[in-house]
């Protein structure tokens, strides 16, 4: 009778402990008194602690790939090691039971995507030592794509990079790839087609091609006919951070748009640029410079062409002016002790909705900051522009993943 009493003690004690064992586990709930012994990231083939190019141009990071590499502490492995767990923002995705495996690849992620992940190492006493890597996934997003036709036998393709991986672009007209040779000025690639004809339709694709994979492909058509025509400026309307300028494009052959501005008044000869645009099909430019406020602006614009030798330009277009004063506004402090930090770094982003449109409000966006992961403490500030005295009812919501959690319901008098 003992002896089956003395078995079935051992039984329920073994399923006590692989109940415990995932707890045991967990880094966030234990922290252990060995931790020199710990496994570790070999964080030197991800990151140069700035960024992850070094990771992007090895292929241990990918767009939907992170290829995971860690080594033993200096110190040596613990002699009673059991096993070795890999979480990946917290989740377990791996157990590996052989104390020879420094090697693991995570898959079906999502690319532009900051991932942490987590390697804890278990001993047969329950101990849990554990050392963290954060890594970002690569953008492959296709680049932005603006064409010109600067004369009757030439399109001009101009292009920003969105992507995050290095490579060479790959630019193709009518699926018939070109031997292009790219320039890089400003933040701006460009390439002149000089092969197509006078009044005929082009389509051309524009991708990078990297070591290891690809961005999205970008698409623009356009038909072969040059004019050079001034803008229309269509309005000059002040925002909170500065002076958005609106015109219409009447150009297929621009390569630049310049902003004019003067004291409203002054003779033409007293513009000065304030502003240019290196991209074709342009039509709006915030203008940020200093403003002196009750200060009346003219503002007029112009095309330029910078592919003929010399470059050409249109009259200035119409000018509008406006009086630049002082705008009126209110700061909301939001905070909220009862929310849980749903996320481990970064900026949250969330949006103002319901604000009161009907009173000449717009929904305006910002960024969580300063939030504390240790009290759950949430500070939300934004400055809000309005032009008249109101009553307005809003949500603050954050967008996480795929929810969208509501911070906060505020009604305001002003």
């Amino acid at each position: 009778m003992n002896r089956k009493i003395g078995f079935i003690l051992v039984f329920v004690l073994l399923l006590f402990l692989a109940a415990c064992e995932e707890k045991i586990l967990e880094p966030t709930v234990y922290i252990p008194d060995n931790a020199d012994h710990a496994m570790l990231f070999r964080r030197e083939v991800y990151t140069d602690g700035y960024n992850f190019t070094i990771g992007y141009n090895n292929g241990l990071i990918r767009p939907t790939i992170v290829r995971l590499s860690w080594g033993i502490h200096p110190s040596g492995l613990d002699s009673n090691y059991l096993a070795t767990k890999l979480y990946r923002d917290g989740t377990l995705i791996k157990t590996i039971n052989s104390r020879e495996v420094f090697e693991f690849t995570d898959v079906n992620l999502t690319q532009d995507r900051y991932y942490t992940y987590t390697i804890a190492q278990l001993v047969n006493t329950g101990m849990n030592v554990y050392d963290t890597l954060t890594v970002k996934t690569p953008s492959i997003a296709a680049p932005t794509l603006e064409l010109s036709v600067p004369s009757s036998s030439v399109v001009k393709l101009f292009w920003i990079d969105r992507s995050d991986i290095s490579g060479a672009f790959v630019v193709t007209r009518n699926n018939i790839e070109l031997n292009t040779f790219v320039t890089f000025i400003d933040g701006v690639y460009s390439y002149a087609d000089t092969q197509v004809y006078p009044n005929n339709n082009y389509t051309y694709h524009v991708y990078k091609d990297g070591d290891f994979d690809q961005t999205a492909v970008v698409q623009q058509s356009v038909y072969v006919q040059s004019t050079l025509t001034t803008p229309v400026l269509q309005s000059v309307t002040q925002e909170f951070d500065g002076v958005r300028i609106q015109w219409t494009d009447l150009s297929t052959a621009e390569d630049q748009i310049k902003i004019y501005r003067k004291l409203y008044g002054d003779p033409d000869t007293a513009y000065s640029v304030v502003g240019s645009i290196l991209l074709p099909n342009q039509t709006e430019f915030l203008d940020r410079t200093f403003h002196y406020t009750g200060q009346r602006y003219t503002y007029a614009v112009s095309a330029v062409n910078r592919y003929l030798s010399p470059p050409v330009e249109t009259p200035k277009s119409n000018d509008v002016s406006i009086t630049y004063g002082q705008i009126e506004s209110s700061i909301f402090d939001f905070e909220d002790n009862d929310l849980t930090p749903f996320v481990m770094n970064g900026n949250v982003p969330w949006t103002l909705v319901n604000g009161g449109s009907s009173k000449g409000w717009t929904a305006s966006s910002g960024n969580l900051n300063n939030y504390h992961t240790g009290n759950s403490e949430m500070n939300y500030f934004h400055n809000i522009p309005f032009e008249a005295t109101t009553t307005i009812e809003f949500d603050i919501k954050s967008i996480h993943q795929t929810a969208i959690i509501v911070l906060s319901s505020m009604r305001i008098n002003l």
